[in-house]
């Protein structure tokens, strides 16, 4: 059998590839549980891995709501171009150092979730990665476009037992997990359970 299925066949076999655009309001903010210690940072959406196979991001907008009803789209009067450079979506890299993704206009974010790495075994990594709000920007909500694609409904959130023989063993699956968000991704469960559990998270948020 085919140890490590291309992430190209796997997503031509996927049952489901949802685009969403997701706003999230100015007035909205939840704490972080993952991290606690010396944190600052206010967030939208808390640290999480996706449980899906990829995601592809397309740069987010910042919206003054109290002037967008109106048509006016207000834009950034700070130093830095993108509005993104402080806030929105943040990476987090093996180092432990958090990153703004700050997506320039003509790019596309590919960003690599739980099934790729349980998939390969460890050998593609997913990002833990957060939505977070800028103090100093009050009253501005963020609009952001992602495609989700997921992997078959049927496959498992696991590595194959032929590649993990062929690798001598899986500690290389969790390598580097960030607050053992990995390990509540590899669970063995399908797709298909693994996303509805994702699903009741995200719908609490």
């Amino acid at each position: 059998s085919q140890m490590i299925p291309t992430l190209r066949q796997m997503a031509e076999e996927s049952n489901f590839l949802p685009a969403r655009l997701v706003y999230y309001d100015a007035n909205f903010e939840r704490e972080d549980k993952i991290i606690t210690e010396d944190d600052q940072q206010s967030y939208w959406l808390p640290w999480h891995v996706d449980f899906n196979l990829v995601t592809a991001f397309a740069p987010a907008m910042w919206i003054n709501e109290a002037t967008a009803l109106k048509g006016d789209f207000e834009k950034s009067e700070e130093n830095c171009e993108n509005p993104e450079c402080r806030a929105g979506l943040l990476l987090r890299n093996f180092e432990g150092k958090i990153i703004p993704a700050a997506i320039g206009e003509d790019s596309i974010l590919i960003q690599l979730g739980a099934l790729t790495q349980l998939t390969t075994a460890g050998l593609l990594r997913c990002g833990p990665h957060a939505v977070g709000k800028e103090s100093s920007r009050t009253g501005f909500g963020r609009l952001s476009f992602g495609l989700f694609v997921y992997g078959p409904w049927k496959a498992k959130m696991k590595p194959s037992e032929e590649l993990l023989k062929a690798l001598g063993d899986d500690n290389n699956v969790l390598k580097y997990d960030f607050r053992r968000l990995m390990e509540k991704a590899y669970t063995g469960d399908t797709v298909l359970d693994g996303y509805k559990k994702f699903e009741s998270y995200y719908n609490k948020t």
